[in-house]
């Protein structure tokens, strides 16, 4: 007799962009060849369209296997793991994709930044903390990196 294990899943609430068949084969084309990346190009992303529910995607295999997803199969949740993400955010708010001649093929467009900026404030952060100045350091490394969200509590224990 043949046993059916559960599908396991952290939760379902994860969602990830998938690419559907006629991605993988244009995909396959444009890295077969005709898009070379070199030093210093932005880095390329296939636009994969709005991010599928994880769960979705499991009940869809069951059924595609001729079986019925919590009767035949049963799809149980783990949680998730430490660190691991309910999404994946792909480009960052501030550094928005650009399209290319390619269609489906995106570009990332980072944010440069003065090295000889990026510099001194990394010495300010340095000598804030050589100098056990806990919340300076904090400010001086949130003025260099806007997104930076620190945890309060582990500050404070910092400056104790």
């Amino acid at each position: 007799m043949l046993q059916i294990l559960p599908a396991l899943l952290c939760t379902p609430l994860v969602a990830s962009p998938v690419l559907d068949g006629n991605q993988r084969v244009g995909a396959a084309a444009l890295f077969g060849g005709e898009v070379k990346v070199a030093p210093g190009v932005p880095d390329a992303l296939l636009d994969m369209g709005p991010p599928v529910k994880i769960v979705d995607l499991a009940r869809q295999m069951v059924r595609l296997a001729g079986l019925r997803p919590e009767q035949d199969v049963e799809i149980r949740f783990t949680g998730l793991r430490p660190g691991e993400k309910l999404f994946e955010e792909l480009f960052h708010g501030r550094e928005p994709p650009e399209p290319t001649i390619y269609p489906g093929l995106l570009m990332a467009t980072p944010r440069t930044a003065d090295p000889a900026i990026v510099g001194r404030a990394l010495d300010e952060i340095a000598a804030a903390c050589r100098g056990g100045q806990a919340k300076l350091a904090l400010s001086q490394l949130a003025r260099l990196v806007p997104e930076f969200d620190h945890n309060s509590a582990a500050g404070s224990r910092a400056e104790a």
